[in-house]
């Protein structure tokens, strides 16, 4: 993705991405959309996953804030209707 970080700083995220592929084996994410605007960079994506041997799906955006070329700061929000089922 043009102007978007490549890599990240923080371990924290590395983490975070571990634990939903822990449950999700076959998670994949797809961007939908994505632009930047000064030091933030949004990226919208549609997920899809196997829970229990149902197909679920939901959709997301992501907010990072870069600063030389790391994300400093981030914010993810998605609907979670599509996760329900994996309850």
């Amino acid at each position: 993705m043009p102007g978007c970080p490549r890599r990240c700083a923080d371990w924290r995220w590395r983490d975070r991405v571990a634990t939903i592929v822990g449950r999700f084996p076959d998670v994949r994410l797809a961007v939908t959309a994505y632009a930047r605007v000064d030091d933030l960079c949004f990226v919208s994506w549609n997920g899809t996953a196997t829970a229990a041997g149902t197909p679920i799906t939901w959709d997301g955006i992501d907010r990072m804030r870069l600063r030389n070329g790391l994300v400093v700061d981030s914010l993810v929000a998605f609907d979670t209707t599509g996760l329900r089922p994996a309850a």
